[in-house]
């Protein structure tokens, strides 16, 4: 298949106007619909945390002991003596707020309770000749049972009436009945008890009536053995479980999305880069069920027919790269990344064939020095490539160059040389230049597949020689303060940076994300070129 292609390109001015304005990703893309999108793209997440929480719920219903509450109801007043000109007669005091509070806490107060655990057996009367040592152990059991009756213990006010309840929750209901009516009849014990102390020095005639006068109660319901449950219905905790465990779910998705600094959208490549996200780049593997990422088939995936999201980023690629009219000197292109793994080996084959699908002489270098990847999947390790002509003294260099029958790519691959690598590429050097100049003269475009921004001098040297970078972004493969940090280092290739491409940011892994511009560059797989 063979694409021919007659583009216009607009002025310089007018394209550096264009990328100037294209708009930066807001500071804070945290709203309802990236809240949405990142739910439901982990709504498994969601109903697995959901289903065990309502799963723990299940078996505490079922596995929790019944609880059943008995309830004792008592009236009390506050009666005054009021004494005429000839008798003396009882009156309800006027209503106090604090009168019913205060008698609530003589109710639930050491003395009464301890007395109700005595009459129930509960509690051993204290013993009076006990030594200091049975004392302070005699207290200590006390502290615990009465603390372990309090927490099944409730008493409170009716309403704005006279009526307090108590109210007893026990396993057994005619436990829990026995102990609320103890309680109460200890209550009323004490009030009897403090009258009559109150009435012990008055005279006879006072006497009698001092008995009646204070804090009175009567007992309105006795507490009878319950019949239903007191406890919150399984149905009810079920409920809750399950909402807290929506809830929460909901809640750690959004936590661990707002934490996530892993580059995973266009935007943030917009914004770190400050240069446009190009496009997106689907894992390019081989045709087949069983596709594999590195063969030599995916070195030219650009020239398959079902390539058409792949297609328009490189042809956005193809747009933005340009070189300056009327210059004669081939355009030279530099793919990089910021680490090693994330793909640019693959984008610059790739793009390399689709200048060569436009019938543009196009050369592929290998300049990786540190893991030759196109040379090993081209069959070229071992040949004469770039390395021997940066050694050698001769000029003319093109037999260096071999074509990849099944590709059609013509490839310089890395070469051997004589000496290290590493000190061989000093891509500003005079001779370098020099060595090269012929070879790329003869070729409208160089694609050289460079290191990633880690090996910072490589790529500060080849700033010298190439005209465009384009920086390969791998999905989900380094942080946003890596990719921050690469291009600080690296200020040389930012000036000539013309954009970035998200690569393997495949249909089920965007799904993940709230974006945007994904959203609209997926839209480009339907329009394949005809």
């Amino acid at each position: 298949m063979t694409l021919k292609f007659e583009v216009r390109m607009p002025s310089a001015d007018l394209i550096d106007a264009s990328q100037n304005s294209l708009p930066v990703a807001p500071g804070s893309m945290y709203d309802m619909r990236w809240m949405l999108r990142t739910v439901f793209g982990k709504f498994a997440l969601v109903v697995l945390i959901t289903s065990l929480f309502a799963g723990a719920a299940v078996a505490y219903v079922l596995l929790r002991p019944a609880e059943y509450t008995a309830v004792s109801t008592l009236n009390i007043n506050n009666l005054r003596l009021t004494l005429s000109r000839d008798d003396a007669y009882f009156a309800e005091m006027q209503f106090d707020p604090t009168f019913l509070e205060t008698q609530i806490q003589i109710i639930g107060s050491d003395t009464v309770l301890n007395q109700a655990l005595i009459k129930l057996g509960l509690m051993e009367p204290r013993n009076i000749d006990a030594s200091p040592e049975e004392e302070a152990i005699w207290r200590l059991a006390d502290a615990k049972a009465l603390d372990k009756f309090r927490r099944a213990l409730e008493v409170q006010r009716r309403g704005m009436s006279n009526l307090v309840s108590i109210n007893f929750t026990a396993e057994n209901p005619q436990y829990a009945a026995q102990v609320a009516n103890a309680v109460s009849t200890t209550y009323l014990e004490k009030l009897d008890q403090d009258r009559s102390d109150a009435a012990e020095t008055a005279s006879s005639w006072l006497r009698e009536r001092l008995q009646e006068v204070g804090p009175k109660a009567q007992i309105v319901s006795e507490a009878l053995p319950p019949v239903n449950k007191s406890s919150i219905r399984g149905v009810f905790l079920i409920a809750a479980a399950i909402s807290v465990g929506a809830a929460s779910s909901v809640f750690l998705i959004l936590t661990l999305a707002a934490i996530d600094r892993q580059v995973r959208t266009p935007e943030q490549i917009t914004s770190i880069v400050g240069k446009p996200c190009l496009g997106l780049l689907p894992t390019l593997r081989t045709p087949g069920a069983r596709g594999d990422r590195h063969s030599f088939a995916v070195l030219a995936a650009i020239s398959r027919d079902d390539g058409a999201q792949l297609w328009h980023a490189l042809r956005h690629v193809d747009a933005t790269v340009t070189k300056a009219d009327g210059s004669a000197a081939p355009l030279i292109v530099g793919f990089t990344s910021t680490v090693a793994g994330e793909g640019a080996t693959t984008v610059a084959a790739n793009f390399a064939a689709l200048k060569m699908l436009q019938g543009q002489r196009t050369l592929l270098v290998d300049g990786q020095l540190y893991d030759s990847q196109l040379s090993r999947l081209l069959h070229a390790q071992g040949k004469e490539g770039l390395c021997d002509i940066l050694t050698s003294g001769g000029d003319s260099h093109a037999d260096c160059v071999i074509v990849d029958e099944r590709t059609g790519l013509e490839l310089l691959p890395l070469g051997n040389g004589t000496a290290e690598p590493t000190a061989q590429l000093n891509w500003s050097g005079a001779e370098v230049t020099r060595r090269l100049a012929p070879l790329f003269a003869m070729y409208d475009v160089v694609v050289i597949d460079l290191p990633p921004l880690v090996a910072m001098g490589d790529l500060q040297s080849a700033a010298r020689v190439v005209d465009h970078f384009v920086l390969v972004v791998g999905w989900g493969q380094l942080t946003t303060d890596m990719l921050r940090a690469a291009l600080a280092l690296n200020p040389r290739l930012h000036t000539k940076l013309a954009g970035a491409v998200l690569n393997r940011a495949d249909r089920s892994r965007m799904k993940r994300v709230f974006s945007p511009s994904a959203t609209l560059f997926q839209k480009q797989a339907a329009l394949s070129p005809a």
